[in-house]
């Protein structure tokens, strides 16, 4: 009984000293008249802005439409995303842009190239007929984020399974093993071809020099 009036008495204080200054602080406050951002959009303001909200003073609003088209355009990993956002960056923008519009008509022309077998030997079926994922078995010969003076050459290309592993397999189990796949003739083929086209940087990248000894001496570059 003693413990329950306590808290009685505890409570009535509370509600005098705290809760009713405090409801009508919030009531006072819910009565003025908030302004919204000067644009007209009824967003609130945002303080250091002169009144707009901070997606839309004028010369903001506009840079912020301009990104977005061009995330609406490209599908960029998050580091080339952010790249974007920076309004410095407008000629890596372009050339990110020029590359992807390069590497589109690539695959579209690789696609028709393609027979709709991986050609490691495998016998599993490429992704040749599937409109989605028909680029998975487009794999280039040399790295297309290396070798940018050929990315979109016509016979930068082997085929290979996507959902059979082959194009993973390709990129990550080591070059090495590439001499014991049925293509491997074509490949020496397409080296010679690709080769003479390619910048003195790109040849003397560990690659080149490793495709290039593993070609002519069955081995990797020391």
């Amino acid at each position: 009984m003693v413990a329950f009036l306590k808290f009685q008495i505890f409570f009535n204080l509370f509600f005098k000293i705290l809760y009713v200054p405090l409801q009508k602080a919030i009531n006072m406050y819910s009565l003025i008249k908030k302004k919204p951002c000067k644009c007209g959009c009824g967003k609130p303001p945002t303080i250091g802005f002169k009144g707009y909200n901070h997606l839309c003073k004028p010369e903001f609003k506009k840079d912020i439409l301009e990104r977005q088209k061009r995330r609406e355009v490209v599908k960029l990993t998050s580091r080339k995303l952010r790249a974007t956002m920076e309004p410095e960056n407008e000629e890596k923008i372009k050339a990110i842009l020029e590359e992807k519009q390069r590497l589109d008509k690539w695959f579209e022309l690789i696609r028709k190239k393609l027979t709709g077998m991986c050609q490691c030997g495998c016998g599993k079926p490429s992704s040749k007929n599937d409109d989605k994922y028909y680029k998975f078995s487009c794999c280039h010969l040399f790295p297309k984020s290396i070798f940018k003076s050929i990315l979109d050459h016509p016979e930068n290309y082997l085929e290979r399974a996507f959902w059979g592993g082959c194009h993973t397999n390709m990129d990550e189990a080591g070059m090495i093993k590439w001499k014991d796949k049925a293509d491997w003739e074509q490949v020496k083929e397409k080296f010679h071809l690709l080769a003479p086209l390619l910048t003195d940087k790109e040849r003397s990248h560990k690659f080149y020099r490793n495709l290039e000894s593993l070609i002519y001496y069955g081995k990797l570059a020391d």
